[in-house]
């Protein structure tokens, strides 16, 4: 053998899945990531991958609707619907 060759570590890192934000986990071998993780932490729940980018982008519709639920529950727990009479 002539040269050496350079095999990435990227052991005891956190990767995160691109399909899924919120799903993590640790590399524990020698080599690249495989390709549907990404080095790039996630800023917060609402985003989604952008290949051209190469980065995560905010999923507004996503956190609108997460907004909204949230604003709902809150009137429902504030103001609970009348029970009917026993």
């Amino acid at each position: 053998m002539s040269g050496t060759q350079y095999i990435a570590d990227y052991r005891n890192k956190t990767i995160y899945n691109k399909a899924n934000p919120l799903k993590s986990k640790q590399v524990k071998d020698l080599g690249d990531i495989e390709q549907c993780w990404t080095l790039t932490q996630p800023p917060h729940q609402y985003v989604t991958w952008n290949e051209e980018l190469d980065d995560w982008q905010t999923d507004v519709q996503a956190k609108y609707e997460a907004q909204a639920d949230a604003a709902y529950l809150k009137i429902h727990t504030d103001n609970p619907w009348p029970e009917k009479p026993v």
